[in-house]
């Protein structure tokens, strides 16, 4: 990844975004944040920040003005599970509209590169019904069975990240469903650490034994709340910029 790189953070107000800002910085760049609402978390470390909406298009066009090289867009209409499973349409078209607005300006300003923060709401629900879940892989997005609402946008906008890099010409994009700080750890390679890639390497056996010592020392509500994130792992590892494709809500 370049130093000196004029790149913009959507969505910089919010927890991840900001982290990517500092991180950004740290290296030498010249990042530029948007978001909807000031820095949340703690002050911005950005060369800028600006309050747009980029679900109107002029807005958007405001956000990559001036040279910007490089696009993290991680601005997104999302809440907790109770938000986004009562609200498909208005998550379905405010995040469509914050995408191809992005996508589009990004062209029409010769933006370099483009990331798109996914999510593994994207995953076919039909592999995730189990506690048990084989540890998903990339390809099992397809057939398509993705979350209502929030997923299908997610997976919709992957593909429109292909359509402008394919048939327009547009940029370098990638759609990556990873989690966040461990991709920002090590934006060059990502890593597969932690429990997850454990997973990978245990027999079912192993894993079962591990999973039942684990449970007794747990309470019935820690167990439920441990099997309801379990359904939203996902992996992805995409090469150059990459941000998020897996997260759990």
């Amino acid at each position: 990844m370049s130093k000196n790189a004029r790149i913009l953070v959507t969505g910089a107000g919010g927890f991840i975004g900001h982290h990517l800002v500092k991180r950004l910085r740290g290296e030498g760049n010249w990042v530029r944040g948007v978001d909807i609402k000031a820095a949340e978390y703690e002050a911005t470390e950005a060369n800028e920040f600006e309050i747009l909406d980029l679900r109107h298009f002029d807005d958007a066009l405001l956000a990559v003005r001036g040279g910007i090289e490089q696009v993290y867009n991680l601005a997104a209409d999302m809440g907790g599970i109770g938000f986004i499973t009562a609200k498909h349409a208005e998550i379905a078209r405010n995040n469509i509209l914050i995408n191809a607005h992005m996508l589009e300006a990004s062209r029409l300003q010769d933006v370099k590169r483009f990331l798109f923060s996914s999510s593994a709401c994207v995953y076919a629900q039909s592999k995730q019904k189990d506690a048990d879940v084989t540890p998903l892989r990339e390809e099992d997005a397809y057939p398509a069975d993705p979350e209502p609402g929030y997923g299908w946008e997610k997976l919709y906008t992957e593909q429109l990240c292909s359509y402008y890099r394919d048939g327009v010409g547009i940029l370098s994009t990638a759609e990556p469903r990873h989690g966040p700080l461990d991709q920002h750890q090590r934006l060059g390679r990502p890593r597969l650490r932690g429990r997850r890639q454990r997973a990978r390497q245990e027999s079912r056996s192993q894993q079962a034994a591990r999973r039942a010592r684990k449970e007794q020392r747990q309470s019935p509500v820690a167990r439920s709340a441990r099997v309801g994130t379990l359904d939203f792992i996902g992996k992805r590892a995409v090469p150059h910029l990459r941000v998020d494709r897996r997260r759990t809500r």
